[in-house]
C-alpha cells in the first residue's frame, strides 16, 4: 500500500520522475540511520537463521516508512505548492528507497515477492548489497503503481452467503451449513 501511495503521488504531481539522488534526499533525515540499522538487525538474523526475527526487523522498516509518510504527508505540502512541494517530492523518494531496501530485505525469504516490489522501483536484480542506502537516482522515471499482491476471496464464506440468499428467495427457514465432525477417541 505504501509502494502504490508513493507512486499515485509522484505520478500526479512529479510526472513519475525522481527529483534527487535519494542519498542527497535522505541528508539530516533520522529515517536512513533507523533503516540503516534495522537491515543490519535483519542481515544478522538471517545469518543465525532467526528468519522470524529478520522479517521483524523489515516490517519495522515498513512501519518506520509509514510513519515517515503519515508524519510528512506529502499530500497535503503538494497542495501547499512552492517550497512544501519541494519538500514533498524529496519525501517521495526517500520513502521509495525505503520501499526498495525492504524488498532486498525481504529477498531471502520471499524472492518472488521482492522481485515484484524491486521491478516497481525499476531495478531488475537483487543483492544483500542492495540493502545500502542510494539506490534511486534524480531524473529516474518510476514504474506506474499496480497491486503487488492479487486480492484474496473466500470462497468457503462466499458460498455460505449464496446458501443464505438463495434459502431467502425460496422462503426456507433454515440453511444448513456442513461443520468439520469430530473425531472419535479409540
Amino acid at each position: 500500500n505504501l509502494l502504490n501511495r508513493t507512486l499515485g503521488l509522484l505520478k500526479k504531481n512529479c510526472e513519475s520522475t525522481l527529483v534527487m539522488d535519494s542519498t542527497m534526499a535522505a541528508e539530516g533525515t533520522p529515517l536512513k540511520d533507523t533503516v540503516e540499522k534495522l537491515v543490519e538487525k535483519a542481515r544478522t538474523n538471517y545469518e543465525s537463521l532467526s528468519l522470524s526475527t529478520a522479517c521483524e526487523a523489515v516490517l519495522e522498516i515498513g512501519n518506520a516508512g509509514n510513519s515517515y509518510m503519515d508524519q510528512r504527508a506529502p499530500s497535503m505540502l503538494f497542495k501547499q505548492g512552492g517550497v512544501s512541494a519541494e519538500a514533498a517530492a524529496k519525501d517521495l523518494v526517500i520513502i521509495l528507497e525505503v520501499m526498495r531496501i525492504i524488498a532486498v530485505a525481504l529477498s531471502p525469504i520471499a524472492p518472488c515477492l521482492s522481485l515484484r516490489i524491486y521491478s516497481v522501483d525499476q531495478f531488475n536484480s537483487i543483492t544483500w548489497n542492495d540493502t545500502k542506502w542510494g539506490g534511486p537516482k534524480g531524473g529516474q522515471v518510476m514504474a506506474q503503481a499496480s497491486p503487488v499482491f492479487a486480492r484474496i476471496e473466500l470462497n468457503a464464506e462466499n458460498d455460505v452467503e449464496e446458501k443464505v440468499k438463495d434459502s431467502k428467495k425460496k422462503g426456507k427457514a433454515k440453511v444448513k451449513v456442513e461443520q468439520p465432525q469430530a473425531v472419535a477417541e479409540a
